[in-house]
């Protein structure tokens, strides 16, 4: 088991480097000074930044789940399991392909919601910004469904990168698309590691 472990351990390196890397892309939060104490808060945070914290849950979820699994805890890895999926799938969501008004109205409404617990003062109460499951579960099956009719039709579906950070540690690149990739698909080519987040 420890070997399984070991190798589990190898591949959740690269996915934190690139959290790590991308934090670092997007500048350091600043401490500020509330009434009840500190906190970090990152100046004109954006769906970037939504990205990111998402990212950094499911990293830390998976490497709980190694911590776990030593413990034989399966029940709460089952749990953290379902953390992880629903924090790669909102990544999906909010850079989905869907240009409907009312998809970019849901996301930004979520998203604004999500970053304005960052305005609360350290002590105050935590605002609950959620998209049902279901919601997002749709319409990444609709946006799948598309891609699967584009695939058969011979269309090209993948649009240009919106953004691409590289960087010389380890030649690691992270290209952040819309494209039809799922959220943490991981290729090794060359040495050099690519995660599309979709």
């Amino acid at each position: 088991m420890d070997r399984a472990l070991t190798a589990l351990r190898l591949r959740i390196a690269p996915l934190e480097r690139i959290v790590h890397t991308f934090a670092n892309s997007l500048g350091p939060p600043r401490l500020i000074e509330y009434s009840a104490g500190k906190g970090f808060r990152y100046d004109n945070p954006d769906i970037e930044h939504f990205c990111l914290v998402k990212a950094a849950r499911v990293v830390s979820a998976l490497n709980a789940c190694v911590e776990l699994a030593r413990g034989g805890y399966t029940q709460e890895i089952a749990i953290l399991a379902r953390t992880l999926i629903e924090c790669a799938t909102h990544i999906e969501f909010v850079l989905d392909l869907n240009d409907t008004e009312k998809h970019k109205k849901l996301v930004k409404e979520y998203v604004d919601a999500f970053l304005a617990d960052a305005e609360r003062e350290g002590a105050g109460p935590i605002k609950k910004a959620q998209v049902p499951q279901g919601i997002i579960s749709d319409t990444l099956g609709q946006t799948l469904d598309e891609i699967a009719e584009a695939v058969e039709k011979g269309e090209e579906r993948l649009r240009p990168p919106q953004r691409c950070i590289e960087t010389s540690i380890e030649h690691i690149q992270i290209t952040c698309t819309r494209s039809t990739l799922s959220a943490w698909t991981c290729t090794a080519v060359r040495q050099d590691i690519f995660i599309y987040v979709a």
